[in-house]
């Protein structure tokens, strides 16, 4: 191939690259992400939720939310890595809705690509919360590399001293138990769950319960609004 077409190849799939989705600003000038000397534990149940196409800490900055009617100005993204280490929250003002575009949640000013590049998808935990991170709302919005109805729902639990945790839809009675993660890192949360909901019956908005059992023993239950747009 000569320069001249890897050239034009290269301008062409750039170009291809940010038709596919809009992009969200951040609110505050300065991102917000610190690296923890010393580690403390969420006190949260659900610590993540993505779409199963994000593979590791490496495709953070190629996430995207979907569309939809009423969506709020604002979104809360944050991002923490299972050991503690990393830790970021940032509010992302969107742009004016498009019915058909996602939006992208930049992550280009960053300066930890490397470090999370070397987080599997099971030792980072990303959740987008609509509102501002000083004020977020209840409900979640399910982020994604290419929002796909190919995908399933990844949860990162913290059981907070569950020894079983268990995931379904709220009108359903299937649970589908959750995965323990019982190495050294699991400080932030130890559960990774993951449930389809391509034939749920349900539409793009719906509700979850996290259900958390400590040897046998019921602990109160986490329900969980989440918009999963096409998926």
């Amino acid at each position: 191939m000569t320069e001249k077409f890897l050239a034009t190849l290269l301008i062409m799939l750039v170009s291809m690259g940010a038709a596919s989705a809009s992009e969200a600003q951040l609110k505050h000038p300065n991102f917000r992400e610190s690296i923890q000397a010393e580690v403390a534990v969420s006190g949260s149940v659900l610590v993540g939720a993505v779409s199963s196409d994000i593979q590791s800490g490496s495709d953070i900055g190629l996430i995207k939310i979907p569309p939809f009617e009423g969506q709020p100005r604002e979104v809360c993204l944050s991002v923490l890595t299972r050991d503690g280490v990393y830790i970021a929250r940032n509010t992302y003002v969107l742009p004016d809705y498009d019915a058909q575009t996602p939006v992208s949640l930049p992550y280009k000013h960053s300066k930890s690509h490397k470090l999370l590049s070397g987080y599997r998808q099971d030792q980072v935990a990303i959740i987008v919360i609509e509102g501002d991170c000083e004020e977020p709302g209840q409900r979640i919005i399910l982020p994604a590399k290419a929002p796909t109805r190919n995908s399933s729902v990844l949860l990162m639990v913290n059981g907070l001293g569950a020894t079983d945790v268990f995931v379904r839809v709220a009108t359903s009675d299937d649970e589908r138990p959750c995965k323990q993660l019982t190495d050294d890192k699991s400080v932030v949360f130890d559960f990774f769950c993951e449930i389809d909901l391509r034939d749920s019956g349900q539409g793009a908005e719906l509700e979850l319960v996290i259900a958390r059992e400590r040897f046998g023993r019921e602990l109160p239950k986490a329900k969980i609004q989440i918009f999963s747009g096409s998926l």
